[in-house]
């Protein structure tokens, strides 16, 4: 069980207070555009959870690239990869 200390029973809170008081969504989240050898594969919708920090795009590429190798891409191609990261619409 979570602590309610914890930094994510924290944010769990916080997203369902916000979504209590009518606040849209509080979590960042971007799509990013995967592109190998000059093909498009694919998007993935990357949300970033509530954070006390900056988000760079650099953040949601990362999450990207460890999605590809989850998906069964190969180290190679997740390192050739390119990113376009644009918002959600």
């Amino acid at each position: 069980m979570l602590s309610p200390e914890s930094p994510l029973a924290r944010a769990a809170a916080f997203k369902i207070a916000s979504r209590w008081a009518g606040i849209g969504s509080v979590v960042p989240t971007k799509l990013i555009d995967v592109f190998l050898r000059d093909e498009y594969l694919r998007s993935y919708s990357i949300a970033l959870g509530f954070v006390h920090a900056p988000i760079f795009d650099q953040d949601y590429i990362d999450r990207a690239r460890a999605r590809m190798q989850a998906d069964g891409w190969s180290a190679e191609e997740v390192r050739q990869a390119r990113f376009v990261v644009r918002d959600e619409d």
